[in-house]
């Protein structure tokens, strides 16, 4: 672990700050395992750190003051949920982008106190929805890019304290939603159809700039080919002593034709 989160966990236990946040790759596992004696926390954000799998859970688990918990972008899978059913007064559950498919959803069960849950980006389907109709305490629900589909949509129907469910970019159909919205009326349901992402076309590299040609040149020509992986410019030039002789039809003498390969063409800004 780098210098500089060993300075920022020190300070932050020094002035009992009940805050705090690790962003970016070098948060790894050994990180979160200095973080034993902070035990007064009450946030705690993880984000874009994927070398954080489920080893660095069990190292939070004793943390049982958090109130809310921010793995954003972790390397953790179903398992590591398991490690979380301790920290009974969590509110707020943020577990955006992780590798969860929703099979270790019941560990949840066990935060009572749980209002905010946040599986955007994850993989959770249909089977996630039958565990978590049973969070009772939930009052926002993100799901945001996940598998569900109507049926596990209809499943939610019973979670009478949903306050918002966000369902962007999702296979749940929009007369799924109506329904929805009719049978949970006290219920902020916020939706987008999926659509696939489009293909972006790949920007050709500039070839090559028309530049002024010497007026004893005027038979100068390029054909560009285009061959896969490289670029081929076939030139050919005709030798003439003045322009007005060959306008006049006057005879010259072609030149073999040259191939050059151009590789690694760097694009133009």
């Amino acid at each position: 672990m780098n210098t500089a989160c060993e300075g920022l966990l020190r300070s932050n236990r020094r002035v009992n700050h009940t805050s705090l946040e690790l962003i970016g790759d070098s948060i790894s596992d050994d990180t979160l395992a200095l973080l034993f004696r902070h035990k007064h926390l009450k946030e705690l954000h993880v984000v874009g750190a994927r070398q954080v799998t489920n080893v660095g859970l069990t190292y939070i688990e004793n943390l049982r003051n958090l109130e809310w918990l921010n793995l954003d972008g972790v390397a953790i899978t179903d398992r590591g949920l398991f490690f979380l059913q301790q920290m009974t007064r969590l509110r707020g559950l943020q577990l955006t982008n992780a590798f969860l498919t929703g099979c270790g959803l019941e560990h949840l069960l066990a935060l009572k106190t749980l209002e905010y849950l946040d599986l955007d980006g994850t993989n959770v389907d249909d089977k996630g929805m039958q565990v978590l109709a049973r969070v009772k305490s939930l009052k926002t629900l993100r799901l945001t890019s996940t598998a569900i589909t109507d049926k596990g949509a209809r499943r939610l129907q019973r979670m009478k304290k949903l306050r918002t469910l966000i369902l962007y970019q999702s296979h749940v159909s929009q007369e799924c939603v109506i329904a929805l919205r009719k049978q949970m009326p006290m219920c902020d349901i916020l939706w987008s159809a999926y659509e696939a992402p489009k293909p972006v076309p790949a920007k050709l590299p500039k070839l090559f700039t028309r530049q002024e040609m010497a007026e004893h040149d005027p038979g100068w020509y390029l054909k560009l080919i285009d061959d896969t992986n490289k670029i081929k410019i076939e030139q050919r030039r005709w030798f003439t002593p003045k322009p007005e002789s060959f306008l006049k039809g006057a005879s010259f003498k072609a030149s073999q034709p040259s191939w050059f390969e151009l590789l690694d063409w760097k694009i133009d800004p």
